[in-house]
């Protein structure tokens, strides 16, 4: 049996916990994998990807849509075509979160021309598969893989610890967003539901947000009464993160749109009752009244809220990972 190792392509290179975990696995497994930066209009990434084929790598896995420019998605396909290069493609969100080619009737194209030009799929659950064929009408085969936890990447924080370092005394109630950077993850509802939750409970805003519109959203919003909010948008570290998780006691996301969320994966990994929506892949993620619950409204968002019974919810998310 031949011992040389199976060669892949896969774009782009990312801070994604997903890619980094991807490549440790199939590493694991004697796959040597080559990382391409995302397709833009300077040369690098195409010299990495014709390097690549040079050295024997057929096969180019893509994330997302690794194509600034949708001209240049065309180009890469070509090229593809013409070295004969296989193309896998992780479907991680029907559409991108925001419109990447001016439009999402533009987008819808760019996915279209996508699904028409890969040979194989992969997707993380079987409605996303239904969806995605009736939105699209291609034959691209299609595979469900889970989305794999990010468990090994989560340093667990005392919550008392964790508080002391952000000044969060013992008797509030704390409910996490992390990093409100796109308005689809419901930033909106999170602070009209804080805003009607009791004077303990306390809405915890932390993580990068490059949008300034969201930022002054916040900003202005939280007025009504800022005693009720600790905001953090920058960057924040591994650690960082770990030490918001331990200081919260339910991760707060109320998704407007999603297909998969890693930001739920890491409130798994940190034993976190989870309060969201019915969107995307979260009906495999979070079970009601076992480690959070999907709500459908405001009115039920804050039902749930203050009836969770948050160390159950632990206890048995950490069960179900």
């Amino acid at each position: 049996m031949s011992s040389e190792k199976l060669k892949i392509m896969m774009c782009p290179v990312s801070q994604s916990l997903y890619i980094d975990a991807l490549v440790k696995y199939l590493t694991k497994e004697n796959v040597h994998v080559e990382l391409i930066p995302r397709f833009n209009r300077t040369p690098y990434p195409f010299y990495k990807f014709l390097n690549a084929r040079i050295h024997g790598f057929p096969l180019l896995h893509l994330h997302w849509m690794p194509f600034n420019w949708f001209g240049i998605m065309k180009l890469v396909r070509k090229l593809s075509k013409s070295l004969d290069v296989k193309i896998v493609w992780t479907i991680h969100n029907l559409l991108p979160h925001n419109p990447r080619y001016g439009s999402f009737e533009k987008d819808k194209e760019a996915m279209r021309y996508m699904a028409e030009w890969a040979d194989v799929g992969i997707v993380h659950s079987e409605r996303t598969k239904e969806e995605f064929y009736e939105m699209f009408d291609v034959n691209l085969p299609l595979y469900v893989i889970p989305h794999g936890n990010f468990n090994e990447y989560v340093k667990i924080i005392p919550s008392e610890v964790a508080r002391n370092k952000l000044r969060i005394t013992e008797d509030k109630i704390v409910l996490f967003i992390l990093s409100p950077d796109r308005w689809v993850k419901g930033i909106k509802t999170f602070i009209e539901v804080v805003n009607q939750l009791p004077t303990d409970y306390l809405g915890l805003i932390a993580g990068r947000c490059k949008d300034p519109e969201i930022k002054r959203y916040i900003s202005n919003a939280i007025k009504k009464d800022p005693k009720k909010f600790i905001v953090d948008l920058r960057y924040l570290s591994s650690e960082e993160v770990s030490y918001y998780f331990g200081a919260a006691d339910i991760f707060f996301m109320p998704y407007e749109r999603i297909t998969t969320s890693g930001s739920v994966m890491f409130a798994l990994a940190h034993k976190k009752p989870i309060i969201s929506t019915p969107q995307g892949n979260l009906y495999m993620l979070v079970k009601n009244g076992v480690n959070g619950y999907l709500c459908n409204t405001k009115e039920e968002m804050i039902e749930r809220i203050l009836s969770i019974d948050s160390q159950y919810c632990q206890k048995n998310g950490g069960e179900e990972l």
